[in-house]
Order: C-alpha cells, then structure tokens, then sequence
C-alpha cells in the first residue's frame, strides 16, 4: 500500500498545469533558466551584468511589464517550488534584478547605454538588410526578442572594450557612454 500511495503523490508532484507548461514554453525550463542566470555574474556595482537581461526585459520596458516578467521568472525557480541545485541561488539573483530595476538611478545609467546600443544595432541592420535583400534573403529583425538580444551583445561587448581601455572595474562601464539625447535618434 506504501508503494502505491508513493507511486501516486509521485505523479502528482511531476504532473504540470497548463498555466505552468505555457510560463515555461515562453520563459524556457527551471533547468535553463538557472543555467542563464547563473551563468555570468551579475553585480551592477562592479560593471556585471543587467538586470534587464537576468529579467529578459526591454530597459524600456513598463514597471507592469517588468513586474509581470519577475512573477513569470521567480514561480519557476522559486526554492519552494523547484527543487534544483542551485534554484535559491538564481532566485536571489532574479530578486536583486528585479529590485535594481526599481532604481532610479540604475534606470538612468542604464537608459543612457541602451539608447547608443540600439542606435547602432539598428544602423548595422539596416546596411546587412540592403545586402541581404539583394541576395535575395529575408531581413534581420530591427525590433522584437532577435532585435533586443543583438542589442544586450552591443551592451556587453561595448563593456567588455570599456574594460580594456579604462581598467577600472569598479567603475560600471555605461558611466563612462556620453550621454545622448533622444532628439537625436
């Protein structure tokens, strides 16, 4: 009786809601979304990282939207709910990502890189879409996930060039990015 009682709250705890199977399918697995977390540091103090990026988020984005994403990401690894190894580990990076985003000055600081990124994510499309279009081939995307992921690469490779030319890794990297006004784009 012990087996078959054992057997049954096994299947109970593996069976999925169809709410939790879609958060999934959009957001990825508990397993990949640890392995993305954690996979490089994050600690805006020293120049690592963006909350934006551990939240999978716009810098634009809405406080909602941003809020709605938090829930979305923290259901699935939350340590009470997901038994992995390291779930409590990203679930505290997820929380301190969530918490900077609320940050005026994180906002500022970080609007100003992302507003450059963009512009050069977007320009650099734009002369591969002309070529691609000549061969025939579909354009890349200048908006969307595709597009917001071309531009955390230019927000992360701009920091890494940072790095090498400042040296100072106390510093984080945007604080360094003249500003730009919005006129201009």
């Amino acid at each position: 009786m012990d087996a078959l009682f054992s057997s049954f709250m096994s299947e109970v705890t593996n069976i999925k809601s169809a709410k939790m199977k879609k958060i999934e399918g959009n957001q990825g697995t508990p397993d990949e979304i640890i392995e993305r977390v954690l996979a490089r540091p994050y600690d805006p103090k020293q120049g690592q990282g963006s909350a934006y990026q551990i939240l999978q988020v716009a810098p634009d984005a809405t406080e909602s939207e941003i809020t709605k994403q938090y829930r979305r990401l923290s259901v699935l690894v939350h340590p009470d709910k997901c038994k992995l190894d390291r779930a409590a580990e990203a679930f505290q990076v997820i929380v301190k990502a969530y918490n900077d985003t609320k940050d005026p000055n994180y906002q500022d600081k970080y609007a100003d890189v992302i507003i450059e990124a963009k512009k050069r994510v977007r320009k650099e499309r734009e002369k591969q879409n002309e070529a691609r279009e000549k061969r025939g081939e579909d354009p890349l995307a200048t908006d969307g996930q595709e597009f917001d992921r071309a531009v955390w690469e230019e927000c992360e490779r701009r920091g890494i060039e940072h790095k090498q030319h400042v040296g100072d890794m106390s510093t984080p990297f945007w604080a360094h990015v003249p500003l730009l006004s919005l006129s201009n784009l």
